[in-house]
């Protein structure tokens, strides 16, 4: 029928039907830290915590971050912890316009990153960023990666924004993404729901689940 040749040539539909088939031979063995993770250590960093050198340093990132962005993350959090609060005070305030959070997060975090280190690269990016905000309220945000934003930017004939603006069209795309494709295939919500086990985080709105496929999907299956 008409219809099948539409849902045929859709490479969105494509992508989930790979992810799916991917997902019965294999489970999410590999992936599923991303969902103990959240469990763990969602609410985190707690801005208030008394020692917020301590309190940054005893999250596991796994390799969420790029290790020489840890490696700043903590050195930062060592010599001002203080200064360090404050960005992600700044950062985690809801009300405000998400760009403006972002693209004030990486200035802000170069200004007391130059006190201690005059010339190096800072490596506070979208994707350390979008982890940050991924650990402290997962209902609202999920991981990313400028590669597999790229690349389903390309699939679905979309404009990719600049630096600074990625993560926040990302989000809308994933939103987008989840509404049209996630929540109306339930054999995908049954097959993903059945690999969980109980230290997982309850991905009530699917926005893990959305960036794990086109991680899976668009990135993972490139370094094979």
């Amino acid at each position: 029928s008409k219809l099948q040749g539409v849902e045929r040539s859709d490479p969105v539909t494509e992508m989930v039907r790979k992810y799916k088939d991917q997902v019965k031979k294999e489970g999410l063995n590999d992936e599923l830290y991303k969902w103990e993770l959240l469990k763990k250590f969602r609410g985190r960093p707690n801005i208030e915590s008394q020692d917020f050198e301590t309190e940054i340093k005893s999250i596991d990132f796994s390799n969420l971050i790029y290790p020489i962005a840890i490696t700043v993350k903590n050195h930062i959090a060592r010599d001002l912890p203080e200064d360090y609060r404050k960005c992600f005070v700044k950062l985690f305030k809801k009300d405000d316009d998400l760009t403006s959070r972002v693209k004030n997060f990486m200035e802000d975090t170069l200004t007391v990153y130059r006190k201690l280190e005059p010339k190096m690269p800072h490596h506070h990016d979208e994707r350390t960023i979008a982890t940050f905000l991924t650990y402290y309220d997962p209902d609202d945000y999920t991981f990313y990666k400028d590669s597999f934003y790229r690349k389903y930017c390309k699939m679905t004939g979309i404009e990719p924004k600049p630096k600074g603006e990625k993560y926040s069209h990302y989000l809308e795309l994933i939103n987008e993404f989840r509404e049209r494709y996630i929540l109306p295939d339930s054999e995908l919500l049954q097959l993903v729901a059945s690999n969980m086990n109980p230290d997982c985080f309850d991905d009530k709105n699917h926005l893990l689940l959305a960036q794990d496929i086109l991680f899976q999907v668009l990135d993972k299956t490139d370094e094979v």
